[in-house]
């Protein structure tokens, strides 16, 4: 005789037992909080988007049942739809966004090089851009995508990926200028704290004209700022997605483009990337029609040409192609091994490209040729020391961030991040530049 038959027969107190233990038995069969940021953006190495029917279904695909009051454990079998709708994720994958992320952060090296005096001037700062659009589209998307509960994971996993190896890149660029004899006076430490703190774009860089001598090994390190704005957004963002009523979450990302023109700013093509990610999830993956996507490569590259040969206004339309380079590679497909490692490293070998360009730079008095065969060297040996970073610290961090992760952990790390930007805002804004 099933349960329900049971209830019946014994009387309404059986009934009310029966409803309870349906109640608590779907209780313990809920996703754990934060699930659903499993799907990590930009710097992940993961270039996962959701379709709609694979996020109506998607707490039901990942959920596991916990230990019933018997203590067994099972696995819910997923119904035809479910099913159906893991496929559909598991093949929204974007394998040519691994290949962006190395060509970019190939590009910024490049510009930094001796070879940067044959690109455009803007050349470096114009691969930046793009690392900007394509965070604010799969990090922005997953946002859009998610509820509240689960930012606390949100925030740890950012933690975990980003903060570590940027953390140890500030590590060693102090030991590093510690090793030349730089003196490390209120100015160099002024600098370092503003990188500590994800404030450099907003005080430091301003200064860099000024006060370059007393900065790391003359301004090396001043390619901080992006990790800075990049880190600005996922903190902000999250707020602006999940906490903002649905009819207003858009609104600051519109008016950071629309700002961008009365004032320009780093923020714009971060804002484009988000917006892109919110077309998707209105109209699906429309930049996949063939003819759309010929539209968007040619506007790409028509706007990528003018932009830094001076024909437009860099700094307020620098998000146009930008965006359109993102939206024309986007697309589904099957990841490509040699492609993911280099998506992979990609993160470790903007950090500490630097190293390279030492290299570049003794090699260049050395070699015959002032331009090629140290150039060739350093990158080289920069994609080795990625790879070397990326295999011995970030690989094993994020095979475990699983375990490693609780709700508590999660808050932590929101709570941390925010504390180090207010402080790093404080400063600047009430002690040093006020006083």
């Amino acid at each position: 005789m099933c349960a329900a038959s049971r209830a019946a027969v014994k009387g309404p107190t059986a009934w009310v037992e029966f409803a309870f233990a349906i109640h608590h038995r779907w209780h313990l069969q809920r996703p754990p909080i934060g699930a659903l940021s499993d799907l990590k953006g930009a710097a992940d190495g993961r270039n996962v988007v959701a379709s709609p029917l694979a996020l109506m279904t998607m707490p039901a695909m990942i959920e596991t049942q916990t230990a019933s009051t018997t203590g067994a454990v099972a696995r819910r079998q997923p119904t035809p739809i479910e099913s159906a709708s893991r496929t559909t994720l598991e093949s929204a994958y974007h394998p040519r966004f691994d290949l962006l992320r190395f060509v970019a952060a190939s590009g910024v090296f490049l510009a930094h090089s001796p070879a940067g005096a044959y690109l455009p001037a803007m050349a470096g700062n114009f691969f930046v851009q793009v690392f900007f659009s394509l965070s604010g589209f799969l990090i922005g998307g997953l946002l859009l995508r998610g509820g509240s509960r689960d930012l606390p994971k949100f925030f740890f996993n950012r933690c975990l990926r980003i903060w570590i190896p940027y953390a140890l890149a500030i590590v060693l660029m102090l030991i590093v200028c510690m090793a030349r004899g730089q003196a490390m006076n209120a100015k160099f430490r002024e600098f370092v704290f503003y990188k500590a703190t994800f404030v450099y774009n907003l005080f430091g860089t301003p200064q860099l004209a000024r006060f370059v001598s007393a900065m790391p090994q003359a301004g090396t390190w001043n390619h901080f700022w992006s990790i800075c704005v990049e880190e600005q957004f996922y903190l902000v963002a999250p707020l602006a997605l999940r906490l903002l009523p649905p009819s207003l979450r858009l609104t600051p990302f519109v008016a950071a483009i629309v700002g961008g023109f009365l004032l320009p700013h780093d923020y714009a093509a971060v804002a484009a990337g988000v917006l892109l990610a919110a077309s998707e999830a209105r109209w699906d993956a429309w930049y996949a029609d063939r003819r759309i996507r010929i539209a968007l490569v040619a506007v790409a590259v028509a706007g990528t040409v003018a932009l830094l040969h001076g024909s437009l206004a860099y700094q307020r339309w620098a998000w146009l192609p930008a965006v359109g380079i993102v939206a024309s590679v986007a697309g589904n497909g099957r990841r490509i091994a040699t492609w993911a490692w280099m998506g992979a490293i990609s993160y470790p070998f903007y950090l500490n490209h630097w190293a390279g360009l030492f290299l570049c730079k003794r090699l260049a008095g050395i070699s015959g040729s002032p331009v090629l065969v140290p150039t060739v060297v350093a990158f080289v040996s920069s994609a080795a020391l990625a790879l070397g970073h990326y295999a011995a610290i970030e690989r094993p961090v994020l095979a475990r961030r699983s375990r490693w992760y609780s709700h508590v952990r999660g808050r932590a790390c929101a709570l941390a991040g925010f504390s180090l930007l207010g402080v790093g805002l404080s400063y600047a804004l009430l002690i040093h530049h006020l006083f």
